[in-house]
């Protein structure tokens, strides 16, 4: 048991617990950095989420008002066209009749009714 043996075998021994330990150091901070870019994926994939959920709503309400103003206008459409086949009606009325003054007392007694 030479002093100087156990000597560089202490030092040897305290180098590797040194290197040991730093070893565990870089390994726990790796550790540290790999949970925080985990929590910001996290939170940006929450992020795109909420967007996403976002845009979808907005695009479902636009479709909403759009078939809304659709049917508004195919509404008005058919309130339209039954007004055309009226007037059409009444144009081929007017054209066929025979007695032109008969034709006028009939209008001004449905002008009269009207109102």
């Amino acid at each position: 048991s030479d002093p100087a043996f156990r000597a560089r075998k202490a030092e040897a021994f305290a180098a590797a617990v040194v290197e040991a330990e730093n070893f565990l150091r870089d390994a726990e901070l790796a550790q540290v950095r790999a949970i925080s870019e985990a929590k910001e994926v996290k939170a940006a994939a929450a992020a795109a989420e909420r967007t996403a959920a976002g845009v979808a709503t907005a695009e479902i309400e636009r479709s909403l008002e759009f078939r809304a103003i659709a049917d508004d206008a195919q509404r008005k459409h058919r309130e339209i066209s039954a007004l055309a086949a009226e007037a059409e009606s009444e144009v081929a009325r007017l054209e066929s009749a025979d007695d032109p003054v008969a034709l006028h007392r009939d209008l001004g007694q449905r002008a009269r009714e009207e109102r």
